[in-house]
């Protein structure tokens, strides 16, 4: 698992380049595309609110992959095939939501083989928050 913030990590190998740009976490290889923003503050907005407003913004043309709400991460997923230039391209987007907090991600791909390796990056979004405890003011 690689750690993209303090409270969210993602199964993604060091094969991907990584950079930020205006303010989202970007991670890209050939053929593959990974879009991140994270939202909230610990307090807002809250759980519920967050997932009213994915389902409600979710393209009308999304093809469900998943949606589960276990161990209070809320995660839902869809997937799109979208028109760029004239050109196809394969979408899933996934979303993962705790009270407060929630993650925001856009997974392109040029291969339509990379269905799977899409779905499970998207179920991998993993809220894994870093324990103050474990470090000390002397390191």
């Amino acid at each position: 698992m690689r750690r993209i913030t303090e409270n969210w990590c993602v199964d993604l190998d060091s094969t991907y380049e990584s950079w930020v740009e205006d303010g989202s976490l970007a991670f890209a290889k050939a053929g593959r595309t990974i879009w991140i923003d994270c939202w909230g503050d610990g307090d807002e907005p809250s759980k519920g609110e967050i997932i009213a407003l994915v389902k409600s913004e979710a393209s009308p043309d999304k093809d469900d992959l998943f949606e589960t709400d276990e161990d209070d991460v809320y995660k839902y997923a869809y997937r799109l095939v979208e028109f760029e230039d004239g050109a196809r391209r394969f979408a899933v987007y996934a979303f993962a939501v705790v009270e407060g907090s929630y993650l925001q991600v856009a997974i392109y791909f040029d291969d339509p083989k990379d269905k799977p390796w899409s779905e499970a990056f998207a179920r991998s979004l993993e809220f894994a928050p870093i324990d103050p405890s474990e470090f000390s003011e002397e390191e």
